[in-house]
């Protein structure tokens, strides 16, 4: 074998070491860009939005998955720009404007005060509109949205979380919901919430006065067998509510729905609440904490 033959033959078999070792180290992305052209593949024809003036299309386009949802996590929201001319065309007009989604689901279509916004709710969708002059006004609608996403503790009425505050050192950011598209896929597929960890997670209510009140509390449990208990020195009684035992499935967890209604004699300052677990899961990464159960929101109501 001469010179240029082994020299061939050394090339090639670097060639493939190289790319051996790229598909070994890109693994993951190689799975992931599997699963893509595989939605890809078995994916339906794109959502297809019209904006309506007295019962005549003026516009329409095809809606993408965004990924961005609004603050309480159930609708999709769209951030859209129009020509000025159509803008103008929906200020001006004084018959019905609407937005249609497939040409069956229909929402009005409303205009913002300063008239530089347009929105429409629709069946599971949020879809804001502005021109390309207005720009700031979508960009100030998703901080607007964003803002309400950092948390899931919602009061009813809302004035009363002027006065009652939760918070915790042993729960997440609030995150989610995630498409079943999701890259990670510990978050593919989840809904709203926010982790909690184990083996128990504190919250501080904190109240600036003597009041009672009522708190609903939503909880995904990550075993089945698992035991979920709330206690804390001013709560007066702990109700477990009966829940529908759907079982969320994602790839990766099984959520198991529990649901309690706590009626805390709240003093001014920090009250505790603990919600105790007898079992939870491995942490997801070697030096993360546990994780005991995924709280999808909490809500407060002055007691009866």
């Amino acid at each position: 074998m001469n010179n240029s033959a082994v020299l061939r033959q050394g090339v090639t078999t670097v060639m493939l070491l190289l790319l051996g070792l790229y598909c070994y180290l890109n693994i993951n992305k190689l799975s992931h860009f599997a699963e893509q052209w595989d939605w890809f593949s078995r994916g339906k024809t794109a959502t297809i939005a019209q904006i309506k003036i007295d019962d005549q299309v003026v516009w329409q386009k095809p809606l993408v998955s965004t990924g961005f949802y609004d603050g309480e996590g159930k609708k999709q929201v769209h951030y859209l720009t129009i020509s000025t001319e159509l803008m103008q065309e929906i200020k001006q007009a004084k018959n019905i404007k609407s937005v249609v989604i497939d040409g069956d689901a229909t929402g009005p279509l409303m205009l913002s005060e300063q008239g530089d916004l347009a929105r429409a709710d629709i069946r599971g969708r949020r879809l804001y509109f502005a021109d390309a002059e207005h720009f700031g006004a979508l960009a100030k609608a998703a901080w607007n949205e964003n803002i309400k996403g950092w948390t899931n503790v919602r009061c009813k009425p809302a004035s009363l979380c002027n006065n009652v505050k939760v918070s915790s050192e042993n729960w997440f950011q609030v995150e989610g919901p995630y498409l079943p598209t999701e890259k990670n896929k510990y978050r593919r597929g989840l809904p709203r919430g926010r982790w909690l960890i184990a083996p128990k997670t504190t919250l501080k209510v904190v109240s600036d006065k003597h009041q009672q009140v009522d708190m609903l509390i939503n909880i995904y449990g990550l075993v089945p067998e698992q035991q979920i208990a709330v206690q804390g020195r001013n709560v007066s009684k702990v109700v477990k509510a009966k829940v529908k035992q759907i079982v969320f499935l994602t790839e990766v967890w099984e959520l198991f729905p529990h649901s309690f209604i706590v009626t805390m004699n709240l003093q001014p300052g920090e009250n505790d609440l603990m919600i105790n677990y007898s079992m939870w899961k491995n942490p997801v990464e070697e030096g993360e904490p546990s994780l005991a159960a995924y709280l999808s929101g909490i809500t407060i109501r002055a007691a009866k």
